[in-house]
């Protein structure tokens, strides 16, 4: 999983980028290419080090510029990127790849097994301050230090790596760990070198040749791009957090592709902008949830977990979706769950029940006594902060809508809005924070460790788990560790959806939905009807184009857009 800035009801991080990403990344053959894509951002790129950023939107900038040992297919089936080739021992343990050659980095120097090696040597030396854990952390130190991590080269573009226990969760690690230049990092200070901040080298489809931090990112194709030379000559990036602003520039013919809110895409989508761009659509595998801090060092409130369920009975989702979101969202149920329906059955939403709720409250001990419409106990009022990032009129409703419902159970939940980077420098990685409302982006290959297993706490020592409203139970523990160790697909997922049930009882969040994702994309970008399928929006009174999240992702979608080079940016 990944962090996701949730704004505009949606998941823009993730969707925003998604299709312009999709789109950008186009490959050589087929119609004519060339231009200029440009989109627009609701945040800036942290750090261009894939590894130094704790936020998808710089994820999604970093994967146009690295690449990544494996993908994915439309069927969810891993496939060859960076590796042609891979095989999994049949105990688990062992994971052997071969590279692609005449694979180069964007200063033309050969990518080999060694920068896979410094890759994962970076990865697990604890002075490196990565954002995230990985697989690496599992691997077999090698025989001359536990900072480095088993690796057998046989020859230059073959390998294997050594795991400690059995990994085949480890799949979906090899589809998200670029790999870096040995010949660039290599003793370098990481977390200050020019590598982060203006001079990233990698080898994917694009280079970066400028980035004015707070306005904008700009890439262009890399002509030696080992799957072909991208379609659109350059690819820019402008920051617009305010969605008001970025509908206004849209419009304005200032981008070619932008997200835009449901509520704000409903009132203004009038006949000159449907005569510029086209709506699309796309529902991803991401969700929008609340998060309690469960430890009681940081906020002894929901440390129980009575009180997180009582919470969660207390939102009412259902009108969330409705009144902020127009309908255009379906209930999230699981942390598991698939966009589309992936999995066959999914568990039943709870249902909105305050009285059930304020009776969970008062068994914890919780009533108003002084009859100043808020509940107290021992003299603590029941009062807390709920942080959310700044900047979108949406999840502003969105917030104050939760607080409302908390409040008619006597429950003080205090807003509290902050700009996007010092939200997640300020308060989510120093885990300052009370409650939080935020999103994650799911993974392929289900791996709850990293978010709810104990050893995933950040530590100052170890700041790189994502356990940061600190859950801790000692059942869970014991299941994730079961569900990693398990070869048998069978076994593992009987194990994940334990878990699931273990965390839908325990409530370390209030899941709330999987917003439908809507933007308007330039009619200058051309899409092959095989890619997309039209239908008619009732709620936006038009047709949209109803784009699967596997189809962004996968070749075949990317070889069926391209830009029309000679009709101009609307409104130019």
């Amino acid at each position: 999983m990944k962090p996701i800035r949730v704004t505009v009801g949606n998941l823009p991080a993730c969707a925003a980028l998604c299709l312009a990403w999709a789109l950008s990344t186009a490959l050589a053959a087929g119609p004519t290419g060339g231009g200029t894509f440009v989109t627009a951002s609701h945040s800036d790129c942290t750090a261009f080090n894939p590894y130094l950023t704790a936020d998808v939107n710089s994820w999604r900038i970093s994967s146009s510029l690295f690449d990544t040992l494996l993908s994915y297919d439309d069927a969810l089936a891993p496939r060859p990127c960076l590796a042609e080739s891979w095989t999994l021992s049949p105990d688990g343990k062992i994971w052997s790849f071969r590279l692609r050659k005449n694979v180069r980095f964007h200063d033309g120097k050969e990518l080999t097994a060694s920068d896979v090696q410094f890759t994962l040597d970076m990865l697990r030396d604890p002075k490196n301050r990565v954002t995230r854990r990985t697989c690496v952390d599992a691997m077999q130190p090698s025989a001359e230090s536990r900072d480095r991590v088993r690796f057998d080269a046989s020859g230059p573009h073959a390998f294997s790596v050594h795991f400690e226990k059995p990994a085949a969760w480890a799949i979906d690690d090899w589809a998200s760990l670029p790999i870096l230049p040995r010949h660039r990092l290599e003793g370098r200070d990481l977390a200050q070198d020019p590598f982060n901040t203006s001079a990233p080298i990698g080898t994917g489809p694009f280079r970066l040749t400028r980035a004015i931090p707070g306005e904008q990112i700009e890439l262009e194709a890399f002509d030696d791009h080992f799957a072909g030379r991208p379609r659109f000559d350059r690819l820019i990036v402008r920051i617009v957090p305010d969605d008001r602003k970025r509908l206004e520039l849209l419009r304005a013919g200032m981008f070619d592709h932008a997200q835009v809110p449901t509520r704000q895409l409903l009132v203004a989508l009038d006949d000159g902008l449907k005569d510029a761009f086209r709506v699309y659509a796309l529902t991803e595998p991401s969700y929008a949830y609340v998060g309690w801090q469960c430890d009681p060092q940081r906020s002894p409130l929901f440390a129980d977990s009575r009180i997180r369920q009582a919470m969660t009975w207390a939102i009412d989702v259902d009108a969330l979706i409705r009144d902020t979101l127009a309908g255009q969202a379906v209930r999230t149920t699981s942390v598991f769950e698939r966009a589309g329906g992936a999995q066959a059955a999914q568990p039943a939403a709870p249902a909105y029940d305050p009285d059930r709720a304020r009776k969970a409250l008062g068994s914890a001990g919780w009533f108003d006594t002084d009859a100043d419409g808020v509940l107290d106990r021992g003299g603590q009022r029941f009062s807390f902060h709920l942080d959310a990032p700044a900047g979108s009129e949406t999840v502003r409703q969105q917030v104050e809508q939760i607080v409302s419902d908390l409040a008619k159970l006597g429950v003080e939940a205090r807003p509290r809005f902050t700009d996007w980077e010092l939200f997640m420098t300020g308060r989510i990685q120093p885990r300052d924070f009370e409650a939080v409302y935020l999103g994650w982006y799911l993974p392929i290959e289900p791996d709850p460790h990293p978010f709810f297993h104990s050893s995933s706490i950040p530590t100052p020592a170890d700041p790189r788990g994502l356990n940061r409203n600190g859950f801790r139970d000692a059942d869970v523990d014991r299941l994730i560790d079961e569900a990693r160790a398990a070869v048998d697909p069978a076994l593992r997922r009987a194990l994940i959806d334990e878990i699931d049930r273990k965390l839908r009882e325990l409530a370390p969040y209030t899941l709330l939905f999987q917003a439908r994702q809507f933007g308007l994309i330039s009619r200058r970008v051309q899409i092959e009807r095989a890619s997309v399928v039209p239908a008619m929006n009732p709620a936006l009174r038009t047709t949209v184009l109803e784009v699967s999240r596997l189809g962004l992702l996968t070749p075949d979608f990317l070889r069926r857009s391209w830009l029309t080079p000679a009709a101009p940016r609307p409104g130019q």
